[in-house]
């Protein structure tokens, strides 16, 4: 295949043309037009299949791997209501199993829901709909309690001589391994001072890498805010929960 390109404005039998020649098998170039084409439509589908980094830690912290894939699906739908025996159905899990961890979802205040009853058989079903709104602040509040903890084990470590056997079965404060005569409990090795620098850096990376996770949850751009989970009568509690499990149970 030959294509050529003509500088604009100019005159092909004047002025010299640039001519470009590529040659390509007619299958390969057909396959590339339908990449292409095809691009625009990954990017979205991309888009629609992964929660942003920040939620799908939150999530899995909540849920594990399942709460995970029905955040994924909540999020595909892009805001539209489904069923929990529509959404067990997609995720290939039985129905208590899907229930679960809606109501995980539910205690975070990450999905909304709205009953209403059947007039065929009068059974009471229950839409669910995303909400995924405001859960920064919830992981905001969350590391600065890990941060408050791991500075006071910081403190500890570095407040203290530490002593250890051998074979990594003991490990003591200084005070504790005069007390044992500085023999391991277990197999009555040895106690021997153990430089703890390691450990003083581990904590210390895990304090700087919550606190710049919090300064980036600040300075990201945040999603536009949604309603609070509300059923008809007001906010979730516990015993609309099990009233919840009641009905679903008729």
């Amino acid at each position: 295949m030959k294509c050529r390109m003509m500088v604009p404005g100019s005159d092909a039998s004047i002025i010299p043309v640039i001519v470009l020649e590529i040659k390509v098998k007619r299958g390969f170039f057909l396959k590339l037009i339908y990449v292409l084409s095809r691009w625009q439509i990954l990017t979205e589908w991309i888009k629609v299949f992964f929660l942003d980094e920040l939620l799908n830690k939150f999530v899995f912290f909540i849920g594990g791997e399942v709460c995970v894939r029905l955040a994924l699906e909540l999020e595909r739908i892009e805001g539209k209501e489904i069923t929990d025996q529509e959404l067990a159905e997609k995720l290939g899990e039985d129905i208590n199993t899907t229930r679960k961890n809606l109501y995980k979802l539910l205690d975070y205040n990450l999905v909304t829901y709205r009953r209403t009853r059947d007039k065929k058989n009068g059974w009471i079903i229950f839409f669910f709909q995303a909400n995924f709104g405001g859960y920064e602040n919830i992981l905001i509040e969350r590391n600065l309690k890990q941060v408050e903890n791991w500075k006071n084990l910081l403190d500890y470590e570095k407040g203290n001589m530490w002593y250890t056997c051998d074979a990594g079965c003991t490990r003591v404060i200084f005070d504790k391994a005069t007390e044992m005569d500085f023999r391991c409990p277990q197999c009555e090795g040895l106690l021997n001072f153990k430089d703890n620098t390691q450990r003083i850096n581990d904590l210390l990376g895990k304090i700087q890498a919550a606190e710049k996770e919090n300064e980036d949850i600040r300075g990201a751009r945040k999603r536009p805010p949604k309603k609070k989970a509300k059923t008809k009568g007001g906010s979730k509690s516990s015993s609309e929960k099990e009233r919840m499990t009641a009905e679903n149970a008729e």
